[in-house]
């Protein structure tokens, strides 16, 4: 009897260690998992960081492209604003040498101007 129960003692024990056994498989191959999870996880997190990281450096590309244009209008405009102010002393210049007042908007001839010029006859009838 002593030996019955011995051998039901062991195979007690064996199938909880074979149940243990099965367990641990278990938990092994959930760990695994876990851990591909995890490693799945961080490589996706630093893509998301590399990508964030090239789209802030693209945003300030960007940026900095604006600011250029800006100042290169800017300057083009200021540039404009010269040549209509060169422009304009020109016109100024013109109408001086040909003795007109540059703010009226006449044509009137310099013969007219000329004090030596013989004045027009006027014919009466």
């Amino acid at each position: 009897q002593r030996h019955t129960q011995g051998m039901e003692k062991m195979e007690d024990l064996q199938q909880k260690a074979d149940t243990l056994a099965i367990k641990l498989q278990t938990e092994q191959e959930q760990a695994a998992a876990l851990k591909q999870q995890l490693h799945d996880a961080l490589v996706e997190v630093e893509s998301l960081a590399e990508s964030r990281k090239h789209e802030r450096a693209r945003a300030q590309q960007a940026e900095a492209e604006q600011a250029r244009m800006a100042n290169e209008r800017q300057a083009m405009a200021m540039e404009r604003a010269e040549l209509q102010i060169e422009l304009l002393a020109l016109k100024e210049q013109k109408a001086e040498r040909r003795g007109l007042n540059p703010t009226v908007n006449t044509t009137v001839s310099p013969a007219k101007i000329n004090p030596l010029a013989p004045l027009p006859q006027r014919r009466s009838t």
